[in-house]
């Protein structure tokens, strides 16, 4: 992959803005050529921090962010429903 396109996924739970702001100059130091940043904010869904990886993944579905191949079987894994307790087998 010559130019890849870059993801980046902040948790935020009370998160002052401040320190919003100070995570978004840090990634832009890093120079990164091709990249978005997303804030899951989950101070009043309160998900937990799974809930709010998995928010933040189906937002880069929807950026196009995560490579073809892969997309498919993350996307056929989104549309179905999750039971808990459940073992694959």
């Amino acid at each position: 992959m010559k130019n890849p396109k870059i993801g980046i996924i902040f948790i935020l739970y009370k998160t002052p803005r401040e320190e919003v702001k100070r995570l978004e100059s840090e990634i832009k130091a890093l120079k990164f050529k091709k990249y978005k940043i997303y804030f899951i904010d989950n101070t009043s869904d309160n998900s937990g921090y799974a809930g709010g990886i998995n928010e933040g993944i189906k937002k880069a579905l929807v950026a196009d962010l995560v490579p073809q191949e892969i997309a498919a079987d993350l996307k056929k894994y989104y549309r179905s429903p999750v039971q808990r307790g459940k073992k694959e087998v």
